[in-house]
């Protein structure tokens, strides 16, 4: 849902004796009290800095207030002849700092507003051009680094693209675009908008434009009106002097009056004062095609802290009062303070009523993985995904960010495992579609050379004997999309009485990846393969073989004739053992065992064994 209110500050209202600026550069409210005789204040809208304050003399009245991106400086522009540096100390509203005059390099220029460029660089906008200026504090002068004639109806200025965009022509919707370096200005290719044409709007104005960057792109927001419809068109820009900003994008909506924009973590914002309500708009869930249309539409809501503050907060939404600004701050002279809009995605599940879409907005998004796949398992355990649904997300997790640029979600063969498989399985749902799931999955990484996961791997082997798909299980294996792994071969040796041919598969596993001979003839010596584990022992070190389980093994059996053979194998062969207690144990263990059988029981043996009538 989209919150406001969350976080506020407070300023004066504007009087005769107050007035409040909004620095968006360094996103700052500043209160002037009496011309700056009476203290000047400064707060932070969006980080944690301490409040600025110092006073002033009154050498009339303040248009205009910057602050230094280092919080050192400020501009002051009073009678737009000249603009005032204030030097900042620490506060001290009974001290004055120190200030000196800048003027332009023509003489009676008149100077429209001014933009701080880097710490001691500054941009003055003029009626008939632009100039950029180094700043020698200690000397308090300024030398002049680029100028530009130029004669803007109106100017916009971006500071995180350094772009400043003058609109000149009879209509004032030639924009001409000027990159700001910090000692050079460069003019880029001017193009021309279209804003529509109505009878309320004549010509383009600066409060109808938005620079701004969407999936780190930058874009140029023009509000179109007619009589019949109203859009908004994004032009595409670029800082290459050659190449002319184009219409990429047009943002269709419903809607006929009073409207602001803001941009939040890519989405795009449009509020309808008439109707309360906003639309989301996400070029990145169809970024090939230019027709773009709401994602879904939401009411804002106010945050407890703004309702606990302010008795009157329900007047507070979409008040026609509402200053907005890039990218998402919300000034409101009523209630006297700034605040700024959020994303809170918790619940925006619920919003859409096509769940892909909620997963693909979801992705584009800065948020945790956890709740999307929480979101996930719930809707598959209600049946709302059929298998092309999960191929289509699996799809958009797994494929590489090059094919993926406005993903910024990242899930994991573990996640699905985790978050969604194995939640599922316990809740009994269909382990049937569970399984075609999981394949699925794999198949989707395959395409990509995504290895197997052990974790998942171990999740899907735990499906499929749940689901007893035994053959799906041997065909896994088979083809070696189980890895191979000694924890495997156990489980699968431990279901062979249900599917004998897993026990066979599990010693081949063992048999590739065993760097010893222990866990095979651990396996035969347990499964009381006695004659087996003899045979495989032939050709490896006897000393790494458990022989005394051997011979134990055989003492405990009820098979007498089994007994016998393994008596007459290590009579027949002898054994070495290079640690003199194990030798010592099992010549101990070979007496009791040959000394269990009479010569009748021996003789009687060996004519079964001759004639073929022996059990073993």
């Amino acid at each position: 849902m989209l919150i406001v209110g969350e976080d506020f500050v407070s300023f004066d209202r504007s009087t005769q004796a107050a007035d409040f600026f909004y620095d968006n550069t360094a996103k700052k409210i500043c209160t002037v009290r009496g011309n700056g005789v009476l203290g000047v204040t400064i707060k932070s809208v969006s980080s944690n800095d301490k409040d600025i304050s110092f006073r002033l003399d009154d050498n009339g009245i303040v248009l205009k207030v910057k602050i230094s991106p280092d919080l050192k400086h400020v501009c002051i522009l009073r009678n737009q002849m000249s603009v005032e540096i204030i030097i900042l100390l620490e506060d001290d509203l009974l001290t004055k700092p120190q200030s000196f005059l800048i003027n332009s390099k023509i003489k009676a220029s008149i100077i429209n507003d001014i933009e701080w460029i880097s710490d001691n660089t500054i941009l003055l906008i003029m009626e008939k051009g632009l100039e950029l200026r180094q700043i020698n504090f200690d000397k308090k002068k300024s030398s002049l680094l680029k100028s530009i004639s130029i004669t803007p109806d109106w100017h916009a200025y971006f500071s995180e693209a350094k772009m400043l965009i003058a609109a000149t022509g009879h209509s004032k919707n030639n924009l001409n675009p000027f990159l700001i370096t910090r000692n050079n200005i460069q003019k880029l290719a001017m193009f021309d908008v279209d804003y529509g044409t109505s009878k309320n709007l004549e010509t383009l104005s600066a409060e109808n434009i938005l620079i701004t960057y969407i999936y780190k792109q930058l874009y140029c927001c023009v509000f179109r009106f007619t009589e019949v419809d109203s859009n908004i068109y994004l032009y595409e820009m670029t800082t290459n002097p050659s190449d002319i900003p184009f219409l990429k994008y047009i943002l269709n909506y419903d809607h006929f009056g009073a409207v602001a924009l803001h941009v939040v973590d890519n989405v795009l914002v449009l509020h309808c004062q008439e109707i309360k309500k906003s639309y989301l708009f996400d070029i990145g869930m169809d970024p090939n095609n230019m027709l773009q249309y709401p994602i879904i539409s939401q009411t804002i809501t106010v945050h407890d802290s703004f309702k606990n503050t302010f008795d009157e907060w329900e007047t507070f939404i979409y008040s026609d009062v509402w200053i907005t600004c890039h990218p998402n701050i919300i000034i409101d002279e009523g209630f006297a303070m700034v605040t700024s809009l959020r994303l809170d995605l918790s619940d925006i599940v619920n919003f859409f009523d096509n769940k892909m879409n909620y997963i693909r907005f979801y992705l584009n998004r800065k948020a945790l993985r956890n709740s999307l796949l929480e979101n996930i398992c719930e809707l598959t355990y209600k049946n709302s995904f059929k298998l092309e649904n999960f191929t289509k997300m699996f799809n958009w997790f797994f494929a590489p960010s090059t094919e993926e640029p406005y993903r910024k979600v990242d899930v994991k063969q573990i996640n699905i495992a985790h978050f969604i498989l194995n939640p599922c399985l316990e809740k009994n749902f269909d382990k049937k579609f569970l399984i075609n799931i999981a394949l699925e999955t794999l198949h989707v990484c395959n395409e990509y050379n995504i290895p197997i996961d052990l974790y998942f791997a171990d999740v899907l082997v735990s499906i499929l004997i749940k689901a007893k798909d035994y053959i799906r299980l041997e065909q896994l294996i088979q083809y070696k999309v189980i890895p191979d792994t000694k924890a495997f071969a156990f489980d699968f040796v431990s279901l062979e009485n249900e599917y004998p041919p897993l026990a066979q598969l599990a010693m081949d596993i063992l048999a590739r990846i065993a760097k010893t001979p222990e866990p095979i003839s651990e396996i035969l010596i347990n499964k009381g393969r006695l004659i087996e584990a003899l045979k495989y022992m032939e050709n490896h070190d006897p000393d790494k073989i458990n022989v005394v389980k051997v011979i134990d093994a055989a003492i405990q059996s009820d098979n007498r004739q089994l007994k016998h053979a393994v008596a007459q194998y290590f009579a027949n062969k002898k054994i070495n053992h290079a640690n003199e207690e194990v030798a010592e144990t099992v010549n101990e263990l070979l007496l009791k065992l040959n000394n269990i059988f009479t010569q009748e029981e021996i003789d009687k043996a060996i004519n079964d064994y001759t004639t073929g009538t022996s059990a073993l």
